[in-house]
Order: structure tokens, then C-alpha cells, then sequence
């Protein structure tokens, strides 16, 4: 079997992320894709104080009614620094080795893959996939080793919603309803 794991803060989940899941899993013929919220991301601050269970929350409105997504509360439960290599060995080993794992990450995340822990050995287990967006370009000593998929979607990005949400501007068609429901319900992102 062939998974996928799409890891990020989902803050907030986005059609984006859903578009990049169902390409993968459609590109690379993946059973499965499962979302892997980080609890505290180690190369960047969580914005806006949203707490994991918000963004935990809102990536089980995201993907309900897709039978093949599904939500790992591993790195929540955690309640650490998330790290990728991590994530990896350990669906690995509740998986005894048997399934090929593709981590699937966005392009801003992939920016500093040198700072990345163990990044050698994360692309020894794994496939790693990276989104590209328009005019982004890989670069550096790791372009040779992971596949880019560039996303057919207008550019959409957490931090732009946060920014439209604090400005009062509308996001609709930018994330799922059930998740701008929440975050209206919650009053996320508004300072």
C-alpha cells in the first residue's frame, strides 16, 4: 500500500491543501491520505495563538465526507516540537515497514529543507513531495532528490486567509464552509 501524509499547522486547513491531497493521491496512486497537524511546528511560530484542537478541528470539518482522508492527532498528542523524521518512523512502524510513505509538504515549508532534522534520512524512507507554487522554483542540494507537483489551484495560502480574516475581507472559496463556519463560530484570526 502506498500513503500519503500531508503534515503542516493547518492554520487554518484550506482548499489548497485538499486540492494538493487529492492530486497526490490521485498522481501517485496513494490508498490513502492522511493529515498530520503539528502541535508546535520547529521552524516557525504557530500565528495567532490558535490552539491544536481549533486546527485539529478544523481539519475534521475539511475532510469529512472524503473516504479517503483521514486526521493522525500523533504530533498533537505529542504536545512537542513535531519533526518530520519522527512522523515518519513512527506510521512506519505501526505499519511494520509495509506501506511506501510519501510525506507531502507545500513549498513555503520546503523553502529551508537544510534546516530540516535527519533531512538525508527522511528522504531515505519516504518519497518526499513538494507543492509547488507559481514562480517558485527548488533550489539548493536537495532539488534532485524529492518529486515537485505544481497545483493547477490559484495560489492559496494560511497566511493569506489569517490576513483577510483580520482585515474583515471575505474568504469564501478559499477554505471549505464548514471551517469558515468555525472559524466565524470560534471568532479565530480576527486580531
Amino acid at each position: 500500500m502506498k500513503i500519503g501524509i500531508l503534515g503542516g499547522t493547518f492554520n487554518p486547513v484550506h482548499n489548497g491543501h485538499l486540492a494538493l491531497a487529492s492530486l497526490c493521491r490521485e498522481k501517485f496512486s496513494l490508498s490513502e491520505i492522511l493529515f498530520v497537524p503539528a502541535y508546535k511546528p520547529p521552524h516557525k511560530e504557530v500565528e495567532c495563538r490558535v490552539s491544536a484542537d481549533d486546527r485539529l478541528s478544523m481539519v475534521k470539518l475539511a475532510i469529512s465526507g472524503n473516504s479517503h482522508f483521514s486526521v493522525s492527532t500523533y504530533e498533537i498528542d505529542k504536545k512537542g516540537t513535531s519533526y518530520t523524521i519522527d512522523t515518519i518512523r513512527y506510521f512506519s512502524d505501526i505499519n511494520s515497514g509495509k506501506d511506501n510513505i510519501y510525506f507531502i509538504t507545500g513549498s513555503d515549508s520546503a523553502a529551508n529543507l537544510e534546516k530540516w532534522k535527519d533531512m538525508d534520512k527522511i528522504l531515505k524512507v519516504c518519497v518526499f513531495v513538494v507543492a509547488t507554487r507559481p514562480g517558485w522554483a527548488m533550489n539548493g542540494i536537495y532539488q534532485n532528490k524529492i518529486l515537485a507537483v505544481e497545483l493547477p489551484t490559484p495560489d492559496i495560502s494560511s497566511s493569506l486567509i489569517r490576513s483577510r480574516l483580520r482585515e474583515k475581507l471575505p474568504v469564501k472559496g478559499l477554505l471549505p464552509q464548514s471551517v469558515e463556519n468555525y472559524i466565524s463560530e470560534k471568532r479565530l484570526y480576527l486580531s
